[in-house]
């Protein structure tokens, strides 16, 4: 910089702005810049036509997650929150409630076989079914379900089987018993022929 001040103080003001001015150097610039995109264009990559577009990634069909606790509450919270991270995640989501099933238990006095308290207590359980499931999302969605499980649910991921759908429904014990008299008396009738 110390040798320049004595050029620049030797010539003209005019010349010394002429000389290092943006705009009487802006066009080496720009021959830069564009020699540099026509070398890219010009030594692009070569592709081969035989090469597919990539890999195909196997997917599950279908993915049961059932989900099981005796307080309704944080059983229906953590429901909503596996049916919202399974949509974030960009899979196709449906959420089902399955029928509860109760039991009873008694407690006893120390050292007799008398009852003390009997509760009775209601399992409740929601299934949320992830469709079209990409097997390399799976571990990560499962790793979150498992991070994020409260106490006093139970998670079980699984594939669906034809007893998992027979579960899902009540069972109507008044029309069985109706269909079970229709056939002791011969079955259904059949319409005539004309």
């Amino acid at each position: 910089m110390t040798l320049l001040l004595p050029l620049v103080n030797m010539l003209s003001r005019n010349t010394a702005r002429n000389l290092f001015s943006y705009s009487k150097w802006k066009h080496v610039r720009c021959m830069q810049r564009c020699s540099f995109s026509e070398s890219r264009q010009l030594c692009g990559v070569f592709e081969p036509d035989d090469l597919s577009s990539g890999t195909e990634i196997p997917e599950y069909e279908s993915i049961h997650i059932r989900m099981k606790g005796y307080d309704f509450v944080i059983l229906e919270t953590f429901a909503k929150y596996v049916h919202k991270m399974g949509k974030a995640m960009e899979f196709e989501t449906d959420s089902f409630a399955v029928p509860s099933t109760s039991c009873n238990v008694n407690t006893y006095k120390p050292n007799t076989s008398s009852v003390q308290n009997t509760y009775s207590l209601k399992l409740y359980e929601r299934v949320v079914e992830l469709q079209d499931v990409p097997s390399t999302k799976l571990p990560a969605f499962v790793d979150l379900l498992r991070m994020h499980t409260p106490e006093g649910i139970q998670v079980t991921v699984k594939e669906p089987t034809e007893e998992d759908d027979e579960y899902r429904y009540i069972p109507d014990r008044e029309k069985e018993t109706l269909e079970a008299q229709l056939e002791e008396l011969g079955g259904p009738s059949k319409p005539k022929k004309k």
